[in-house]
């Protein structure tokens, strides 16, 4: 039907690919799916170019963000690339795709097994592998409200029915319940401290200096892997030359990051420390040479 419909087939997947490597002037229709054209091209040029620098273990976890104002085409200030295998493989090389086959791979086989002689089987599968397509080309993967379905129909499309045993329910679930419990621990153990560490950041923030000295030292210690502390701590301080130890401290912990590397630079330019707040400047436009702030200010530096 497409080869009589359409007169020239080839040139016309020509037009589509072109229309795809480019960001609509505007958008025509009521949802911005309408049409193949949109950033996605650029963020996955980005994606796969990082993958071939990184390709065992990838730059690092949520990295995306950062690479891509290094080496984008666009305005944009993406956060994720739009692929859940994309993202993983940019971020986390062969070992992070390893590690989702190994955990999805499994589950499939068992769906895939059952749906060729059950129907509520081939239902799951089919919501499941909607689920990894749609995935595939967007960020829903991210939002758990999104995500959680996913993992419940794999989770209960791959449970076993009723044993006709007593006897064997009654041996499984007393090892089952404290394996769930474990978990259960486990994740709360795992989150609970970032989660609590942002809530004593941002409950500072809606205090003065010297009032949110505690929380942000309890926000240090419960997640210290993070900069909001710091980044809470500079803009919480009467003066630039107060600012400028904890923005020192957050461009150390993520050199690679733009936003603390700029602030650092405003801060050294208004406590009059101009060659550092140049050089701090430089490096930020060089993490963001498409950034239109960072180039003003750095002009307006240089001018001085």
């Amino acid at each position: 039907t497409f080869a009589i419909v359409v007169e020239e087939p080839v040139g016309y997947l020509q037009d589509r690919w072109e229309e795809f490597k480019r960001q609509p002037a505007r958008e025509t229709g009521s949802s911005h799916f309408a049409t193949l054209g949109s950033n996605r091209y650029d963020f996955w040029r980005v994606e796969l170019n990082e993958f071939r620098a990184h390709p065992i273990a990838g730059a690092g976890a949520r990295a995306f963000g950062t690479f891509y104002l290094r080496d984008s085409r666009t305005q944009e200030t993406p956060q994720r690339g739009h692929s859940l295998e994309l993202d993983l493989l940019s971020e986390t090389g062969v070992v992070g795709v390893g590690l989702l086959a190994a955990a999805l791979l499994p589950f499939a086989w068992i769906l895939f097994r059952r749906a060729r002689s059950d129907l509520l089987a081939a239902g799951v599968l089919g919501g499941a592998a909607y689920w990894f397509v749609h995935a595939s080309g967007d960020w829903t993967w991210t939002f758990a409200v999104a995500g959680i379905p996913f993992f419940l129909l794999l989770g209960a499309g791959a449970a076993g029915g009723e044993s006709s045993a007593p006897q064997e329910r009654r041996i499984g679930m007393p090892v089952a319940l404290p394996i769930g419990l474990a978990l259960a621990v486990a994740a709360v153990l795992a989150f609970a401290p970032p989660w609590v560490s942002a809530r004593y950041t941002a409950r500072a923030l809606e205090q003065s200096a010297t009032e949110s000295t505690d929380e942000l030292r309890w926000a240090r210690r419960l997640d210290p892997l993070s900069i909001d502390p710091f980044l809470a701590e500079a803009e919480l301080a009467s003066s630039p030359q107060e600012a400028i130890p904890p923005l020192e401290e957050a461009v150390e912990r993520e050199p690679r990051s733009l936003g603390p590397r700029y602030l650092l630079g405003l801060a050294y330019l208004e406590a009059g420390r101009r060659v550092e707040g140049r050089r701090e400047l430089r490096e930020a436009l060089r993490l963001a040479p498409q950034s239109e702030s960072v180039r003003r200010a750095l002009r307006r530096a240089e001018a001085r």
